[in-house]
């Protein structure tokens, strides 16, 4: 066998996990959750501009950068890790009628439908929250007293994309083993709770949500531990990796 034929073969066996990959982004994207999330992140943005520039224009009160974006960054979790958990749960449990018929028969293994799903809100999710921060940060650049360091601002940015790689992953996994989208957006807000809770007993655990927005003010200004933080991106990816791959055997090992 040529060695053309053998890439085309081994092209081939991904075309399948592409398929779903590309499928499942273009669904999400045009769902109304997925949009009022997106509207509702620009909507408080702008209101915070509106807001802060103002008063600086009226008042002549120097407004710091820094604290802008932490503020910004923080109603942006806070207002969107609700409609990020609805939007990553029912990814896989909403599909569950069709699931055999539609999807597996076509020679779409189980293993490729999971990855491709997972994969899928990942990038959506962490990538709409990239594009929000990277506008937070030119709008701070340009209409406040820069107070910022450019490095520390996208270390933050990692950093809490980290926490999002675990929640999402968390999510599509509960996704694979729960049948119910409702019960499992319940499942998922207990172990978030749950975990955030336990972690909070340990603040010296890098790991705790806590810890990271504590340290939030800090990495804007270009101050933070590259230490502590290499152990975060070490243990969410090392725990994403284990959710998924549970969750992925269950899923191909359980009726659809």
């Amino acid at each position: 066998m040529s060695t053309g034929t053998l890439k085309a073969d081994q092209y081939r066996k991904w075309l399948p996990y592409w398929a779903v990959f590309q499928t499942d982004m273009q669904q999400t994207v045009h769902t109304w959750i997925y949009r009022l999330w997106l509207l509702a992140s620009i909507l408080i943005l702008a209101g915070f501009f509106t807001y802060r520039f103002g008063v600086y224009k009226e008042t002549g009160i120097i407004q710091h950068g820094s604290l802008f974006f932490l503020q910004s960054l923080r109603w942006t979790i806070l207002g969107s890790m609700t409609l990020v958990v609805v939007l990553t749960t029912g990814c896989i449990s909403s599909e569950r009628g069709t699931l055999a018929d539609s999807v597996l028969s076509r020679g779409i293994s189980r293993y490729q439908y999971f990855l491709g799903k997972w994969h899928a809100r990942l990038v959506t999710v962490i990538g709409t929250f990239l594009l929000l921060g990277s506008i937070t940060i030119i709008g701070c650049i340009f209409f406040l007293h820069e107070d910022l360091s450019l490095k520390g601002c996208l270390i933050a940015l990692a950093a809490i994309c980290a926490l999002l790689f675990t929640v999402v992953t968390c999510c599509v996994t509960v996704s694979a083993i729960i049948n119910s989208t409702v019960l499992g957006i319940i499942t998922v807000w207990v172990l978030l709770y749950g975990v955030t809770l336990g972690l909070s007993y340990f603040p010296s655990v890098h790991l705790s949500p806590e810890v990271t927005m504590q340290a939030l003010p800090h990495m804007v200004k270009g101050e933070y531990d590259i230490q502590a933080l290499g152990r975060l991106f070490i243990w969410t990816l090392g725990i994403s990796l284990g959710i998924s791959s549970f969750g992925m055997l269950w899923f191909a090992r359980r009726d659809i």
